[in-house]
């Protein structure tokens, strides 16, 4: 039998806080879980909201400043909007800004008719890579932000810009479609079979987030937002506390239940075992190396704080001894775990391209769709805020179906 996850008696005020709904005790609840997360942006991102604060308040463009101002309006910049929607603003906006560097011209304020030279120069592109003009409305997304933040002009307004983008997206089309949804009969298939005493530790941990990432309907960052110590085991469910996720914005964390059942490949027992695994792994570690290990709390483990997403530490002493992908580095985190889906979705026949992390909180939905959960259920396991959302992650042909049954 195996010894379950300790708990620390924080966290049990924290589950406690939360079903009281006491104001006082969330904000507890928010300041012991705040070291868990890790909500900067990426370096990007902050290049981007410091080039607008400069723009706005000095009248310069660099990606670095001492005044306290500038600082000021970063902050709130960088408060105003998700963490990921100001990630996903930086990557497109530094496309904008390599296209001004090659061509010695100033990103800001943008000038219409060289973002109308550049959209002509992105449809030949992503006309040429047989991508959709999807990526251009990311890119008009962006600028937009980037120009209202800086105080400059909307450079999608005038008529000749707006003629250049509807050309665009008539001659490139939006062929984006959903991702495949990997339903349960899927990821047994992918589960069953495995020696879990013989995998290496970062196979282990494909699987378990690939069952978490299933029963939990996680999105990639809520995966990442996952900690060992979050993780309250009950008698037939585990709850795990997410420190951050999308659609959280007042940032008081939110719970997910996944059920607590006895089979081995069940996501429960598969956290149960890569436990075990890292307590191992800790034990072969020098004890130098230990003293100084990002787990370690005045020369003694702290396991709980480790994050179920992680990467593999270098050290020639124990390599599998895992270490916490920063936030420069979870991008390599998720490419691998993106591969180990699409090489799993390949061996039953199912076209790799078409899956991707998203898969398992499809899945998930559809399959609890089809037997028959009520959509007030599906909506608040998912943690989706609009209907629109909610419908867009269910396979057309279950819905088909629950239409057909009527």
């Amino acid at each position: 039998m195996r010894a379950e996850i300790p708990q620390k008696q924080a966290l049990k005020t924290v589950a406690l806080a939360q079903e009281q709904q006491s104001s006082r005790e969330l904000q507890r609840t928010f300041r012991t879980v705040q070291r868990f997360s890790n909500p900067e942006p990426n370096v990007k991102a902050t290049a981007t909201a410091i080039m607008a604060a400069n723009f706005l308040l000095n009248g310069k463009i660099a990606t670095d400043s001492e005044d306290p101002k500038v600082h000021e309006y970063v902050a709130e910049l960088v408060g105003s909007k998700a963490t990921s929607t100001w990630d996903s603003y930086a990557s497109n906006w530094f496309r904008w800004v390599d296209n001004c560097e090659r061509r010695k011209i100033s990103p800001l304020p943008v000038d219409p008719e060289d973002l109308r030279i550049f959209i002509n120069t992105e449809k030949i592109r992503l006309q040429t890579d047989k991508l959709s003009a999807s990526s251009l409305q990311n890119l008009e997304s962006a600028i937009k932000a980037v120009s209202n933040a800086a105080g400059t002009a909307d450079p999608y307004a005038p008529p000749r810009v707006q003629v250049a983008m509807e050309a665009a997206k008539r001659t490139l089309g939006f062929r984006k479609q959903p991702k495949v949804p990997l339903v349960n009969a899927s990821i047994r298939r992918a589960v069953e079979g495995i020696d879990l005493t013989s995998i290496s530790l970062q196979q282990l941990g494909f699987y378990t987030w690939l069952q978490v990432a299933y029963e939990g309907a996680l999105r990639w960052n809520d995966l990442c937002s996952v900690r060992f110590g979050l993780c309250l085991w009950c008698e037939d469910i585990v709850r795990i506390f997410l420190t951050r996720t999308k659609t959280d914005q007042y940032l008081s964390g939110q719970w997910v239940s996944i059920p607590n059942q006895k089979d081995c490949y069940a996501a429960s027992q598969l956290l149960q075992c890569l436990w075990e695994r890292l307590q191992v792994g800790w034990q072969k570690l020098p004890q130098k190396r230990r003293e100084t290990s990002a787990y370690a709390e005045t020369g003694e483990l702290c396991l709980m704080e480790t994050p179920l997403v992680f990467e593999l530490s270098a050290d020639n002493t124990n390599p599998e001894f895992p270490v916490e992908p920063s936030a420069f580095k979870q991008h390599r985190a998720y490419n691998a775990f993106n591969q180990f889906v699409k090489g799993k979705a390949c061996e039953q026949g199912i076209e790799p391209s078409s899956v991707a992390t998203q898969s398992m909180r499809r899945g998930q939905t559809s399959d609890l769709k089809r037997s028959g959960v009520e959509d007030r259920i599906i909506k608040h396991h998912g943690r989706w805020r609009s209907e629109q959302a909610y419908q867009g992650y269910i396979d057309e042909l279950v819905s088909l179906r629950s239409l057909v049954g009527k």
